[in-house]
């Protein structure tokens, strides 16, 4: 035997359950992992409930529960603000006065080709790093009925 790392593998009793892992580690706390599995075990054969997301699916929906990240520019924008809404109506008002084939709307954005997601599932925090600025810039232009663009 090489070492103690591969007795693992001079071992005749390996169980199914055990041979498509790369390693037999026991882990930190074996008796405590142990006892999770026998708990798990058991309660597959009383066939226990298999809990979803669905319950707190619908909680979020009954609250309005959602999840936002601000954006650009929209974000700093009050839209209940006093001035904001004068602004829009005004803006209203004037655009009210051309057909809808006439009026435009050309917006920017930038598509981080190379950008890797903000948020991940571990189980403990990770470092990070600085954040591809590689993109491709779009011009994006359409009139209020949709036919051109």
């Amino acid at each position: 035997m090489a070492s103690s790392s591969y007795a693992y593998l001079d071992s005749n009793d390996r169980k199914d359950d055990k041979l498509d892992s790369q390693r037999n580690y026991q882990g930190d706390y074996p008796d405590l992992e142990n006892a999770l599995y026998l708990w798990h075990i058991q309660m597959e054969k009383k066939k226990a409930p298999k809990w979803s997301n669905g319950w707190l699916d619908r909680l979020k929906k009954r609250h309005n529960i959602k999840e936002y990240k601000l954006r650009g520019e929209g974000g700093s924008v009050d839209i209940h603000n006093e001035d904001t809404v004068k602004q829009m109506d005004n803006l209203r008002a004037e655009c009210s006065s051309y057909a809808l084939k006439d009026i435009f709307n050309t917006d920017k954005t930038g598509l981080f080709w190379n950008l890797q997601p903000d948020r991940y599932l571990a189980t403990q925090q990770i470092g990070g790093g600085k954040k591809s600025k590689e993109r491709i810039t779009l011009v994006l232009t359409a009139n209020a009925d949709g036919l051109e663009n």
